[in-house]
């Protein structure tokens, strides 16, 4: 059985990404050819994206590999008191936010 994210990742890279094969788990070690070391999961997001802040902090704390951290870039016209509390709270994440200009045509993306 695979997690349904897990099966969208197997269908869009038609076959490349095989849960059986690629994914960590605490049980097995790492998948074939996976390197030790640091995973970072960056996450990119704006001021319409705040009420999935908590969702993506839970989501991070449950994931089984031990060495993780999560960057956070946020572009927008206040910082998430969200993540600002959570990056002086876990020293796994990082928080970057970035004032979008008044009146600029987009915000800025990495």
């Amino acid at each position: 059985q695979w997690e349904p994210a897990a099966a969208v990742v197997h269908v869009l890279t038609r076959g490349r990404f095989d849960p059986r094969r690629d994914v960590w788990s605490a049980q097995r070690g790492p998948g074939v050819g996976a390197l030790p070391g640091m995973v970072s999961v960056i996450y990119a997001t704006d001021d319409g994206c705040r009420a999935y802040h908590a969702l993506l902090y839970r989501n991070f704390l449950v994931q089984d590999c031990r060495d993780r951290e999560l960057v956070v870039v946020h572009t927008g016209s206040e910082p998430s008191k969200f993540f600002e509390a959570k990056a002086s709270e876990d020293s796994r994440v990082q928080y970057h936010f970035f004032r979008e200009a008044q009146g600029a045509d987009g915000s800025p993306r990495l």
